[in-house]
């Protein structure tokens, strides 16, 4: 789901496409099955940018905490997200 103007859209995605989201979009990625997701960031020049997160509160309140953890390695006891975000 992203929010285009007013609106929340939704739209289904396959595995190999590329989703490119206008900078500072608010989106959120719900998954159907199993998944391996990477992520690119880019600044204005097309160079690779550091990661950074804004949290558009509407969306921030479905999603649980840990998802906003990041580290190199995953971790094992690391909650898995249960039906609408919550572990």
């Amino acid at each position: 789901m992203q929010r285009i103007g007013s609106k929340d859209v939704t739209s289904v995605h396959h595995g190999a496409e590329t989703i490119v989201l206008q900078p500072h979009t608010p989106h959120l990625y719900e998954f159907l099955d199993d998944t391996v997701m990477t992520e690119h960031w880019m600044d204005e020049g097309g160079r690779p940018a550091e990661f950074r997160a804004w949290l558009y509160e509407p969306y921030r309140l479905r999603i649980s905490n840990a998802s906003l953890l990041r580290s190199a390695t995953p971790s094992a006891a690391a909650p898995r997200a249960g039906p609408e975000g919550r572990s």
